[in-house]
């Protein structure tokens, strides 16, 4: 999975960055967001509105469909192709995509690909958190986002 960095505030569309250049059609989050922006799904410098809607349709821009999902802990099998994003609006609107879960090689319960993990600096890992990390927050919204068919 692709590591990308947010250096601002458009952790969704660096994960959307990630997931495309994944899926072999790269495009930059400077370019997702002049797209979005274009039909009204982000604001300028790529904050992504808050609004499940606004996810859906954005994707579907970049011809990805986006599903929301219930969250089951452990994370289902499905998911371990880096399609599950999650999207948390405390403290803050943030994004992340699963990559991982680990309960037997560290104290973590998951690892995520999160652009803000260690964002200042040149390391590029996977962020461990606890599963708790994102279901305390409410409202949590889950997606699967897939390579719409042609």
């Amino acid at each position: 999975m692709k590591i990308t960095k947010n250096d601002g505030d458009h952790c969704v569309l660096s994960c959307l960055e990630s997931f495309l250049a994944d899926a072999g059609k790269p495009k930059s989050w400077q370019k997702i967001s002049k797209i979005w922006e274009s039909k009204g799904c982000c604001r300028p410098g790529g904050v992504v509105h808050v609004d499940p809607r606004a996810f859906i349709d954005g994707c579907a821009l970049l011809g990805l469909n986006a599903q929301q999902v219930d969250f089951h802990y452990p994370i289902r099998e499905e998911f371990r192709d880096g399609s599950l994003f999650i999207l948390t609006l405390e403290p803050s609107c943030h994004c992340m995509r699963f990559y991982e879960y680990q309960s037997d090689t560290c104290n973590c319960n998951i690892l995520v690909m999160d652009p803000n993990w260690k964002k200042d600096e040149s390391v590029f890992e996977y962020h461990p958190i606890q599963e708790d990390e994102i279901t305390r927050y409410k409202p949590p919204w889950y997606f699967r986002v897939t390579l719409a068919a042609p």
